[in-house]
């Protein structure tokens, strides 16, 4: 309500303004360094090409042959891909669209037999080893789509992952940000594929074959750090998902019975040598910011203040109720606002004062402040400066009344007005950066505890005991200790009766002694979310 209160004065305000002088070209938006960021590629009238500009870098020495796109394509088949998009998309891959046979979800493959497919037996083979013998139909499916899960092991080898960015078209056929019309219809399918062959890792460990298992846990962690390549921030979180996925098989394989010496050495080579996920900040410093600066454009694109405010309404969901004028129709006050909706009788509409430049300005501010805090490596100055930035963006928000908008009347509103419209778009776009930036932090804390996990069993199987402390495992096992990343203390580690408990205190700072998630069957009521590895040594 109150951005709506804050929309209708601005509106107010230009329209006084425009009121009181003479007609004046809106100001253009100057192509830089400080306002647009990057000054290329631009379009056909003069503003920058955001989301030819993230194809551009997104595919930089990305080619058919080493782009994991182009498996999962092969894979999947176009079905994810728009109709209206496809042939675009297949081109940019540089392939053709196949009418092969493709992977068939398990819910699929149930109702070609004719039978409902069971959540609950697709969720037990995610969440914990099985056999055939237990869930024979699950098994069936994998003896389906083996070949395809073999497909994309193989492929997640690959360094690339480019999914061509290209802008869907509004319905409405109004101009809108390109960089938020962006589709992004691939990348949900890693989550997919992901959960399948943790199913499969799952039967394998069940099996007994810890070496086939941990070949698809791999593929798993190969996926997400594919996926996370990806431009935008959905990209970057469905990586960390997909990370989380491989965590808990993981965990897994550590536990068991099965594993052997030279198993558990080549787990924690491959641990050691796992790339970390790419840094969130990239996201923010550019597809982030990107966005903001192409809601800008766009903003600066209208020619009339009811398109501009109509562009607002729809970026921000708020129903402004704004009255649509017949041609020639006579200045009206819209019921129910203060808003007063200028159009000049049979001209062009008169453009508002608005400095648009101030508006791109005080947006690249805020998300330099946003990329210093995410790629900030202490917990306590990455802590400071995030609860700074949402303090400053709850005072902004407080600032957005009609009594400090109205005050704009009496000065200069060119850039009075860029700015305030600024401040509206930082509130609406910005997103939660600190629990993104948490997300990222579980990430990487889950490698380490994994880590730290292996070494301390190889240390138990080579020297028959668990190490008393983190420290015993420099220099053999590990090259340093890392703290928690999530409390900026050290990670908690307990050796008890030749059982170790190795934790973070994750998301919520408190130790919950070692119980996260999955240790409430009840919803997690209690909050529970420490980042665990347990060990036994006499399994």
């Amino acid at each position: 309500m109150r951005l709506l209160i804050a929309l209708t004065c601005i509106g107010l305000v230009i329209e006084l303004s425009a009121q009181d002088r003479p007609a004046k070209k809106q100001t253009a938006l100057r192509i830089s360094p400080q306002t647009t960021r990057i000054t290329e590629p631009l379009d056909e009238r003069g503003f920058v090409d955001y989301v030819q500009a993230v194809n551009r870098r997104a595919s930089r020495g990305v080619t058919t042959e080493n782009n994991f796109e182009v498996v999962l394509r092969r894979v999947m088949g176009p079905e994810e891909i728009a109709e209206e998009m496809r042939k675009e998309y297949y081109q940019r891959l540089g392939i053709a669209i196949s009418r092969a046979t493709f992977f068939i979800s398990y819910s699929n493959f149930r109702k070609l037999d004719n039978k409902p497919a069971s959540l609950t037996d697709f969720n037990r083979g995610c969440d914990a080893p099985w056999t055939a013998e237990d869930i024979p139909h699950l098994d069936r499916w994998l003896q389906a789509v083996n070949g395809k899960l073999d497909a994309v092991v193989s492929g997640s080898q690959r360094k690339h992952y480019y999914t061509p960015y290209i802008a869907g078209s509004p319905e409405d056929n109004e101009e809108y940000p390109q960089m938020i019309a962006m589709l992004l219809p691939s990348v949900q399918g890693h989550r997919e594929l992901a959960r399948s062959l943790r199913i499969r890792a799952n039967l394998r460990i069940g099996q007994g074959d810890l070496d086939a298992a941990w070949d698809d846990v791999m593929a798993i962690y190969r996926i997400s750090r594919l996926s996370a390549q990806g431009i935008t921030l959905i990209e970057s979180l469905v990586g960390i998902a997909v990370d989380g996925i491989a965590f808990e098989t993981t965990t897994e394989i550590l536990r068991s019975r099965d594993l052997t010496d030279e198993l558990a050495r080549r787990i924690l080579v491959d641990l050691k040598g796992l790339p970390r996920i790419p840094p969130l900040a990239e996201k923010i410093d550019i597809a982030e910011r990107y966005m903001g600066l192409d809601c800008v454009q766009t903003l600066a694109r209208q020619s009339d203040l009811l398109k501009t405010l109509r562009m607002i309404q729809s970026l921000s969901g708020i129903d402004l109720q704004l009255p649509s004028l017949a041609e020639n129709q006579q200045p009206t006050v819209a019921k129910g606002t203060t808003l007063v909706v200028f159009q000049e009788n049979g001209n062009e509409p008169v453009p508002p004062g608005i400095d648009w430049n101030v508006t791109a300005e005080l947006l690249n501010g805020w998300y330099d402040r946003l990329v210093a805090a995410a790629g900030e490596e202490d917990f306590e100055k990455r802590k400071q400066m995030f609860a700074l930035i949402n303090k400053d963006i709850v005072n902004l928000k407080a600032n957005l009344s009609p009594a400090e908008i109205m005050k704009i009347a009496a000065g200069k509103p060119d850039q009075q007005v860029g700015r305030m419209i600024g401040n509206v778009l930082v509130a609406l776009l910005i997103p939660a950066i600190n629990a993104v930036s948490q997300a990222e932090q579980e990430a990487l804390t889950r490698t380490d505890v994994l880590r730290i996990g292996f070494a301390a069993e190889i240390h138990r199987r080579e020297l028959g005991v668990y190490p008393s402390e983190l420290g015993k495992l420099l220099p053999n096992y590990l090259d340093k200790i890392p703290g928690d990343r999530m409390s900026g203390k050290p990670l908690r580690y307990n050796v008890i009766n030749q059982k170790v408990i190795l934790y973070s205190v994750g998301r919520n700072g408190r130790d919950d002694r070692g119980r996260g998630y999955s240790d409430d069957d009840d919803n997690n009521p209690q909050g529970w979310d420490d980042i665990v590895v347990r060990v036994a040594g006499n399994r």
